[in-house]
C-alpha cells in the first residue's frame, strides 16, 4: 500500500471516530472526493466499511443517568414555577 494511501485511511479513521462528519465529507477532506470509491478503497484496506468501522469504533451512551447536584437532587428536569 502507498505511504499517501495509508495516511489518508489513518486520518479517515481518526476522523470518523473523533468527529460527527458525515462518510462522504470525511472522504472529501482525506482526499476522496467521490464517496464510492473512498467507501471501497476504504473496505480494501481496513476490511470492513467507513460506516462499520465508525460503528465498532464510536462508543455513544444510550441512557444517561440523571445529573445530581450537590445536594443530591436530580437536575436533568426543568422544572417551570
Amino acid at each position: 500500500m502507498a505511504a499517501l494511501t495509508r495516511e489518508r485511511i489513518e486520518a479517515a479513521k481518526n476522523l470518523l471516530v473523533n468527529t460527527r462528519l458525515s462518510v462522504s465529507e470525511v472522504g472529501v477532506r482525506v482526499g476522496y472526493p467521490d464517496a464510492y470509491h473512498f467507501s471501497k478503497r476504504f473496505k480494501e484496506i481496513v476490511g470492513m466499511s467507513p460506516k462499520q468501522f465508525r460503528d465498532q469504533f464510536v462508543q455513544v451512551p444510550v441512557d444517561l443517568p440523571p445529573q445530581e447536584n450537590e445536594d443530591g437532587l436530580d437536575t436533568s428536569q426543568n422544572d417551570a414555577a
